[in-house]
């Protein structure tokens, strides 16, 4: 840049000036930013090439005219005042603006006097707003220190005396030219003490090598402050020990523009001290010169960069771009161009730099000048921002939850395809779309309250709403809801993480219609009870204990097999099994099963199991099962006609049957279930024994065509008694325990205590001489199993009683008595222990 103005006489600047011009220009040439000089009369004096793609003349058109003419309408009222500030208080000011030649670009002007006149440096603000903020701040320190090129510079003696200074080295130690004038200002004064070993030697180094090389010290600010610089020597010739001095700031980074009109020997002060690299390079390609930056850069020292070639130092991939670009250089089609590209240090590791490169002519030929940044950090921010955005765009897309992302007004604006799912709608449906557009209009009210409340207060919350899908389809979500706020605190959007909870709520709802179904089911069990303890008759006490506890027992044993089922319907084998099973030998099979696989409704099990009991009750009192020789064969089949069940049952072997002289509560009970299920029962008194053929209708049972006909099976043997056994009771319920000691001294057995509590169980089991035991699967609310653990340490057999459907955990060969139970039922059991054979039907193992 030339200017007109200096701080230096004309006589000692004419000759460096001539010499560096060329160089000066094409180093403003590099500059990103629009730079220019005007004199005193407002006249340009410099226009580098960026203000010849901002303003979009040329410099040829503008050097030596009035701005004002020049560019009509750049410089406004407004402008023009602050450019008079600047040039009349001679001080530096920065302002900012919408651009005279696009209002859409904002830019700032950096405004510094330059000897009578004023440089500008125009800033594009539009660009450095859409970078990264971290990289914003970084790469605008770089580029105002690389571009400005605003440094002190001083004429000094080796005493120490200021001869001349510019007005940045006057500011930069907080003194004014009147100091200067006055011969006030001497840099050793201005230098702390222990400092100025350094100037001595920079000096010695600058008249024996005539130059040094640039080093940091300190200066003393007039208001105490000390102030770090960079500072070079070099010694004026024929001027004996006078030198020029060339002062970088530390504390601001920054260098006077004026740096750019100074000699060539100033210009290679600037040049080493560049916080950027730069090398000159000829058309071939070769290195003529380069920075210390540069070569601190990549690793290098100078005499070994200078002379290689700058292709060579270029990483393999990148050289095919770099080839095009610079054959587009040479051949006049493009006037620069910058690329990013990796260099290869000289230990072979890459680093990426931005290089902006173009042609410089001067006496001695036609060059190129490139600039290069280190932007090593900015890449690898750049890659690691790109790898969580990535990372980030995965998990949005591949959570199992649903994400939306809606403006204030509830309008999507991002959406993941698992919350397209919930709502039935394509992405490009739903964009645009407002979240009302999709809820149920029952919940839309109390979201957008929610919402509200939240965009004040700024608490996320939480909501269960409904989604209405395209199809109708109503899908519950939990919503988890944020307000997304700017920098400035203010709300700029709402994201919501959207949970399908369409199954918990259905889930709830059965589990509180299954409640309500549990509640009536106990009810009318209840009842059912209640109508058989007031309806049974007997002639005896101990009789009408053992008939109700036969028919409730035989309810119990259907409610089990039912929960067992889920309620879904029994097996009719089973429910046959369940109710013979007390009536068995262990030496014969006096009841035998034939009939194909065939399944009962829920509504048919609890009558048929109860008309099963009183058959059975029957036979055992007056029928088969009261000789030894008697047998029941029961059989059954689909009637062919109906496609209903048909049920014989076939008494013989047992004393001389004859029909009944009454009819007692057992034939009632019977008849009316057959009546209440809509079937037919048909008795025939054989001298041999009863025949009875049941007929119910095909709406309440299955025959699964896939399942052969059920082999005959026999049912499980009787008990016998069990004199002597030491029997352990552990039961929490005192009437439950009562009635199995009783059970025990009627088999022979010798209880050996009643454990209520889980610590007395342990006691007992622990040192007692058991043979075998009872355990109650819960003792208030504890498990048994410490308790079954030292029994089975011990080598003593034991059963579970529990009333549960199933054990939670696992109980192993362990046989699982059901409540409530009957005198034969415990007996069996414990016949079947003490025989170390696992029961194969009541009570049930628990597998």
């Amino acid at each position: 840049m030339t200017t007109g103005s200096s701080i230096l006489s004309p006589e000692t600047q004419a000759a460096p000036q001539a010499a560096g011009s060329d160089f000066a220009q094409a180093l403003l040439d590099r500059m990103r930013d629009a730079a220019y000089a005007l004199d005193a009369n407002w006249r340009f004096v410099a226009f580098n090439a960026a203000c010849e793609r901002h303003f979009g003349v040329g410099r040829a058109e503008v050097l030596g005219r009035d701005i004002r003419d020049a560019l009509p309408g750049v410089l406004d009222g407004e402008l023009e005042r602050e450019y008079r500030k600047a040039m009349q208080e001679r001080r530096e000011l920065e302002i900012e603006f919408d651009s005279r030649v696009d209002p859409s670009i904002r830019v700032s002007a950096r405004l510094f006097p330059l000897g009578d006149g004023i440089g500008a440096v125009i800033h594009d603000l539009t660009r450095d707003r859409a970078l990264e903020a971290a990289l914003r701040h970084s790469e605008t320190g770089l580029r105002r220190l690389v571009e400005s090129n605003i440094v002190g510079i001083m004429v000094s003696d080796a005493a120490g005396g200021i001869l001349e200074a510019n007005e940045a080295f006057l500011s930069l130690i907080g003194r004014d030219r009147r100091d200067l004038d006055a011969g006030r200002l001497n840099w050793r004064e201005l230098t702390p003490p222990h400092l100025l070993d350094r100037d001595d030697a920079a000096i010695a180094d600058a008249l024996r090598q005539g130059a040094c090389r640039p080093f940091e010290k300190e200066y003393l600010h007039a208001d105490g402050s000390v102030v770090p610089v960079q500072i070079a020597f070099t010694p004026l010739p024929g001027r004996g020990e006078r030198f020029i001095c060339v002062i970088l700031d530390l504390t601001e980074r920054r260098r006077s523009e004026a740096a750019l009109r100074k000699s060539e020997a100033r210009y290679r002060a600037v040049f080493e001290q560049a916080a950027v690299g730069v090398e000159w390079l000829s058309l071939d390609g070769r290195i003529i010169d380069a920075n210390g930056r540069l070569c601190a850069m990549l690793g290098y020292e100078r005499d070994e960069i200078i002379g290689r070639a700058s292709r060579d130092l270029t990483h393999p991939d990148d050289r095919g771009e770099l080839d095009r670009l610079l054959a587009r250089l040479l051949t006049g089609e493009i006037d620069s161009y910058a690329i990013d590209k990796r260099y290869l240090r000289k230990d072979g590791s890459p680093v990426w730099i931005r290089v902006t490169s173009s042609l410089a002519g001067n006496d001695a030929g036609l060059h190129r000048i490139s600039i290069v940044e280190d932007v090593t950090e900015r890449k690898r921010a750049e890659r690691s921002l790109s790898e969580r955005e990535a990372q980030l765009s995965a998990i949005f897309e591949q959570a199992t939850v649903g994400l939306a992302q809606t403006d204030l007004d509830g309008r999507f604006v991002l959406v993941n395809d698992r919350y397209c799912e919930l709502v039935g709608r394509s992405r490009a449906e739903l964009i645009g779309l407002g979240v009302q557009d999709v809820t149920h209009p029952d919940d839309v009210p109390r979201n957008v309250e929610m919402i509200a409340r939240s965009v004040e207060t700024g608490a996320p919350f939480a909501i269960e709403k409904r989604y209405v899908r395209p199809d109708g389809r109503i899908v519950w979500v939990h919503n988890n809801v944020t307000i997304v706020r700017g920098g400035d605190g203010e709300p700029r959007g709402i994201v919501a993480v959207c949970l399908d909870v369409s199954e918990r709520r259905a889930a709830d709802e059965r589990q509180r219609l299954l409640m309500r179904e549990v509640d009536h089911r106990a009810k009318n069990a209840l009842a059912v009870v209640q109508a058989l303890v007031r309806l049974t008759r007997a002639e005896t006490q101990e009789g009408f204990v053992s008939a109700v506890e036969g028919r409730v027992a035989a309810l119990a044993r259907t409610h089990t097999l039912l929960a067992k089922a889920q309620w879904s319907g029994v097996e009719l084998t089973s429910l046959l099994e369940t109710e013979l099973a007390p009536y068995g030998s262990g030496e014969r099979e006096s009841v035998a099963l034939d009939g194909p696989a065939a399944w009962l409704v829920p509504d048919a099990v609890q009558p048929l199991g109860m008309i099963f009991h009183e058959l059975a009750t029957n036979a055992a009192k007056y029928g088969a099962l009261a000789a030894a020789t008697g047998k029941v064969r029961i059989s059954w089949k689909r009637d062919p006609t109906t496609s209903g069940l048909e049920l014989s049952w076939d008494e013989s072997g047992g004393p001389d049957c004859a029909a009944p002289a009454r009819h007692g509560f057992g034939s009632t009970l019977v008849e009316r279930n057959v009546r209440h299920l809509g079937g037919r029962i048909e008795t025939e008194w054989r001298p041999e024994g009863l025949r009875l053929t049941l007929r119910l209708p095909a709406r309440l049972l299955t025959f699964p065509r896939d399942v052969a006909p059920a082999e005959p099976r026999p049912a499980v043997p009787a008990a016998r008694r069990l004199d002597g056994r030491r029997v352990l009771v552990v039961e929490d319920e005192t009437t439950l325990a009562l009635m199995a000691e009783r059970i025990l001294a009627d088999l022979g057995c010798v209880p050996v205590g009643v454990a209520t509590t889980l610590t007395d169980a342990i006691r007992l089991a622990s040192s007692e001489d058991i043979d075998m035991a009872i355990l109650d699967v819960n003792l208030r609310g504890r498990s048994v199993q410490p308790v079954a653990e030292v029994l089975r340490e011990r080598g003593i057999p034991f059963l579970f009683a529990t009333g549960y459907g199933q054990v939670d955990w696992e109980s192993g060969q362990t046989p699982i008595l059901r409540k409530p139970f009957q005198h034969d039922d415990l007996a069996r059991a414990l016949f079947q222990l003490d025989q170390g054979q696992p029961d194969q039907g009541q009570p049930d193992q628990g597998r």
